[in-house]
């Protein structure tokens, strides 16, 4: 009974499933906690296989977790306020249109406009980068995938705000496809 009550705790609320990702979210921020960064990359499986810090040459890291989806941010709100990032680059979503999350865009709009309220309000911060959602595989969802992208159109200020419209720069089309990714949203080496 005891592993059930949560369970029947968040269907009696009726409120949306928090972050299924919930504990290894928190352990990838609390790895870095205590330590200042100038940039964040936060994401799902498509940052985190970019895995060494090594591959830009800028002072960040990459905290990211596969299958991590939109509502995950409402845990790691204190740990960025504590990295004390300069630049926060931001690619969720893509999870949540495949299903993975059981609200629709309009609720995952709510959670990004709580995020980016909370990340205004952190001092050190003077850039955010949403990164738009790729289309992918057949199984997304192209009306999710789609409210999502012009929400970050929208969201955009041209001062601390900026979207990247990163897969139509990235066209697969330009290169052999297997160069740059294994599935047209994961990439290589050469994609990153």
């Amino acid at each position: 009974i005891r592993n059930y009550l949560p369970e029947i705790f968040q269907i009696k609320k009726k409120e949306p499933p928090f972050c299924k990702r919930q504990q290894q979210v928190n352990e990838k921020f609390e790895f870095f906690s205590n330590k200042k960064i100038d940039n964040i990359f936060i994401g799902d499986s498509v940052v985190d296989g970019a895995w060494s810090e090594g591959l830009f040459n800028l002072n960040y890291t990459i905290i990211a977790q596969s299958g991590a989806t939109i509502d995950c941010t409402t845990l790691i709100v204190d740990y960025i306020k504590k990295i004390e990032p300069k630049n926060v680059i931001i690619y969720l979503g893509g999870n949540d249109a495949d299903g993975q999350s059981n609200y629709d865009s309009d609720i995952g709009i709510e959670y990004y406009i709580k995020f980016l309220s909370e990340l205004n309000k952190i001092k050190s911060i003077s850039k955010i980068y949403l990164v738009g959602i790729n289309y992918a595989a057949p199984r997304r969802n192209s009306n999710y995938v789609k409210n999502l992208n012009d929400y970050f159109k929208r969201a955009e200020d041209g001062k601390k705000i900026f979207y990247i419209e990163s897969f139509e720069k990235l066209d697969f089309r330009e290169k052999p496809f297997l160069e740059l990714t294994y599935d047209g949203e994961h990439l290589k080496y050469l994609g990153y």
